[in-house]
C-alpha cells in the first residue's frame, strides 16, 4: 500500500516542481514517472492525495486556479487507475499467445499494451533490436489487452493501444496475419495504422479466456488450453513451459486409465512429477493431471512474472515458478528457462525486502533529480509568474 508520507510527498512536492505556464504537460510528465501500482488501496490512496492537496496548493507562492487545482487531481486519479487496469491477463494475447510477465503499458515510448509470450514450437534465433524501442526483439512479445475493471457487458472488444481503446467494429483475424484487429475512432496515436477505406485500426482482444483446469504432470504447470488426445496414444495439453501429460477428467491417468489413489506429486531419482497408483496394492501407477486446486486465477510474483503454477508455501514464505527468456551470448539463442520466484503480496526475506526499498528510492530520487533540473531550466527560459491580488 502506498505510505501515508509518500502520499504527502507527491501532493506537497509536484506542485513546486511545475510552478510555469505549461504546468499541465509537467503534471503529466512527473505521474507518468511515479506511477504506482496498486489495485486493493487505489481509494484509500486517492483520498489521501486529496486530503493533503488543498494545503500543498495553497504554500505554493504562484496561484494556480481552482480547474488547475481540480485538473490535477483527476490526472492521479486516471494514472492509477489505469495502472489498475494493466494488473491482470485473463485472455490470450494479440495472436493466441500466452504472456509470461505483466501484460502493461511500460512507459517504454510505445503507445501500447504488451508482454514477452511463450514460444512452445522452438527457440527463438537472436534478431536486431528494433531502433529507438525499448523492447527487446531478441525475445518473443506480443501485444495483448489488460482485463481487470473493463466492462464486458456493453463493450465488445478493446484494443492493446494505451490509453484504453474501444473498438468500433468486430475484432476478427485479419487477412495478413496471425493477429486480430479492428477498427476504432481517429486518434493521435503514432502506433495506429490507417486503412485507405475504412480508416484507422489496431490489434485487438478476442476475449479467449485462459484455461485454469488442471495442473499438468512433469512440468507442474498450469494447462493453458484443453486436455486432449489429437491422434496421440495420451492426452496432453500445452503449459507455458512447453506441452505436457494430462488427465481428461480427474482420477484419471494421463492414458485415461483409473487411479487408484489421488494424484499428487512423487520424487523418484531427483525428478518431481504428478502421478497416481494405478493398482490396489500400489505397485503400478502412472502420470496425471491434478484437479483438485482451490485457486483457479493468474497469480504472479513480486518481480510482475507470471506464475506457472500455484504460489505454494516454502520455509515460511509463498514461492511460485515462472518461465523466462534468457540469451546465450555464445550461440546467439535465446530460450526459456524455468525459475522461481517469492508470490505477489506475500512475505518475503528482509534482504529481498530492503533490496526492493532502496531501488525504488534510489529510482525515485533520480527521477525527482533530473525533473527538477528539466522544470528550472524552462523556467529560467521563460518563466512568468502569475501576479498575485491583494
Amino acid at each position: 500500500m502506498p505510505s501515508h508520507n509518500m502520499c504527502k510527498f507527491i501532493a506537497y512536492v509536484l506542485p513546486y516542481l511545475c510552478r510555469r505556464n505549461d504546468s499541465h504537460s509537467c503534471y503529466i510528465t512527473l505521474l507518468s514517472y511515479l506511477e504506482i501500482q496498486t489495485n486493493l488501496y487505489i481509494l484509500v490512496y486517492v483520498i489521501q492525495l486529496w486530503k493533503f492537496m488543498p494545503l500543498s496548493f495553497r504554500r505554493v507562492e504562484v496561484q494556480y486556479s481552482q480547474g488547475d487545482n481540480m485538473y490535477f487531481f483527476f490526472i492521479v486519479v486516471s494514472l492509477l487507475i489505469s495502472s489498475t487496469t494493466s494488473s491482470n491477463v485473463e485472455w490470450s494475447t494479440i495472436s493466441g499467445e500466452h504472456c509470461i510477465d505483466r501484460c502493461a503499458y511500460r512507459g517504454d515510448g510505445n503507445d501500447f499494451y504488451w508482454c514477452y509470450v511463450t514460444d512452445l514450437s522452438q527457440n527463438r534465433l537472436a534478431s536486431a533490436l528494433k531502433v529507438g524501442g525499448l523492447i527487446d526483439e531478441r525475445f518473443k512479445w506480443d501485444y495483448c489487452v489488460p482485463t481487470t475493471n473493463m466492462d464486458k457487458d456493453t463493450v465488445s472488444a478493446y484494443t492493446a493501444l494505451y490509453p484504453k481503446t474501444e473498438c468500433t467494429s468486430p475484432c476478427k483475424r485479419s487477412s495478413f496475419g496471425p493477429r486480430t484487429m479492428c477498427y476504432i475512432e481517429e486518434t493521435d496515436n503514432p502506433d495506429v495504422e490507417n486503412h485507405p477505406e475504412n480508416g484507422p485500426w489496431f490489434y485487438c482482444s478476442e476475449r479467449i479466456p485462459v484455461l485454469r483446469e488442471q495442473i499438468s504432470s512433469r512440468h507442474r504447470f498450469w494447462c493453458v488450453d484443453s486436455c486432449r488426445k489429437e491422434r496421440r496414444e495420451y492426452y496432453w495439453c500445452n503449459t507455458l513451459a512447453g506441452n505436457d501429460f494430462c488427465s481428461p477428467e480427474d482420477g484419471l491417468t494421463y492414458k485415461g486409465e483409473d487411479c487408484t489413489s489421488p494424484c499428487k506429486e512423487h520424487t523418484e531419482e531427483g525428478e518431481t512429477y504428478n502421478a497416481c497408483y494405478t493398482s490396489v496394492d500400489n505397485s503400478t501407477w502412472d502420470y496425471c493431471g491434478v484437479h483438485d486446486t482451490l485457486i483457479k486465477e493468474v497469480e504472479f510474483t513480486v518481480d510482475s512474472q507470471i506464475c506457472g503454477d500455484i504460489c505454494y508455501d516454502e520455509n515460511d514464505y509463498k514461492i511460485c515458478h515462472f518461465m523466462e527468456w534468457n540469451f546465450n551470448q555464445t550461440s546467439q539463442v535465446a530460450h526459456m528457462e524455468k525459475n522461481w520466484n517469492y508470490c505477489e503480496g506475500s512475505k518475503m526475506p528482509a534482504e529481498k525486502t530492503w533490496i526492493i526499498v532502496i531501488v525504488t528510492a534510489v529510482s525515485i530520487a533520480v527521477i525527482v533529480a533530473i525533473v527538477i533540473g528539466v522544470c528550472i531550466c524552462r523556467q529560467k527560459r521563460g518563466f512568468r509568474p502569475v501576479p498575485t491580488h491583494g
